[in-house]
């Protein structure tokens, strides 16, 4: 009902029970709630925040919508279930954190942070931007298709690296990204293929068997920010058709022709008469050193 305040640790349960006319509802701040079960009928988060890590949101069915367009959601559990029940979830803008479950049967979704020990369920999704919590242990289902749109953060550290595994042991989950770089730091792999055009660099990783499509380098020679500007370099000037594109975006950086590196930093580039068809990136203005 209107003006109603929704204090913290609450549930929220939208059901119009059998009404001609599904209700509406519409959350006005952010909010720290114990859960939400969406039965039936439209929530809108209108931008707020829903933070309560120990909740779980759940969009069940009968043509139910979730409107998290421009909020953020931190939640325990993740449930939209649109292949059975006709449920949806309308994501533009939005940042999801899901520490237990995740299972979204509808894409794409826009912004999702796996952390803690996070599971992918059942189907396959498609994210514009997948990232992986520095510590966390995530289990992909096994035979089934991740997609990337945009871009896959797994940055872990020495004192928090990142495990991602398969839930069927020697069963490998996939994940795939049609074109473009992936470099991910301090992650083992177990049961994980990669797949489209494209190159996963995995830097102070480990390879824990049944991982196949990851180029793992043992020690990153290049400040990220380099790097990007570098493929992006690459990309705007026709890199596949340059006179001599030797260990581009397949090799560490320091290997690639043309490209001087001191220091973790590219200080030079020598790409002369190497028929470069293109104007400069933005990108390259990264290029500090």
């Amino acid at each position: 009902p209107k003006g109603h305040y929704l204090g913290d640790n609450c549930w929220i349960a939208v059901n119009y029970g059998g009404s001609s006319k599904p209700v509406v509802c519409n959350v006005m701040s952010d909010v720290n709630p114990a859960g939400l079960y969406l039965n039936q009928g439209r929530l809108n988060l209108n931008g707020n925040t829903w933070v309560e890590k120990d909740s779980y949101v759940w969009v069940k069915g009968d043509s139910s919508v979730l409107d998290i367009t421009g909020s953020t959601v931190d939640a325990n559990t993740f449930f939209l279930n649109a292949t059975t029940n006709g449920a949806s979830i309308i994501s533009g803008g939005s940042t999801v954190k899901v520490h237990t479950q995740l299972r979204v049967s509808q894409a794409p979704l826009d912004h999702v942070i796996l952390a803690d020990s996070a599971r992918i369920n059942l189907y396959s999704h498609t994210f514009n931007t997948l990232e992986i919590e520095a510590g966390a242990n995530v289990v992909f289902p096994s035979e089934i298709t991740q997609y990337i749109n945009n871009d896959l953060i797994m940055n872990g550290t020495g004192a928090l690296p990142i495990s991602i595994s398969a839930n069927k042991l020697d069963t490998a989950a996939i994940i795939s990204k049609a074109s473009g770089l992936v470099e991910v730091n301090n992650v083992t792999f177990k049961d994980n293929t990669v797949l489209g055009g494209a190159t996963f660099n995995a830097y102070n990783s480990l390879d824990s068997g049944n991982t196949t499509g990851w180029n793992f380098i043992a020690n990153s020679v290049l400040f990220e920010q380099d790097s990007l500007a570098l493929v992006a370099l690459y990309n705007a000037t026709g890199g596949t058709n340059w006179t001599d594109n030797t260990n581009w975006l397949t090799a560490t950086p320091d290997t690639w022709n043309g490209i001087t590196i001191a220091e973790n930093r590219v200080i030079k580039i020598d790409l002369s008469y190497n028929n470069l068809v293109g104007g400069v990136p933005i990108e390259f203005g990264k290029l500090t050193a």
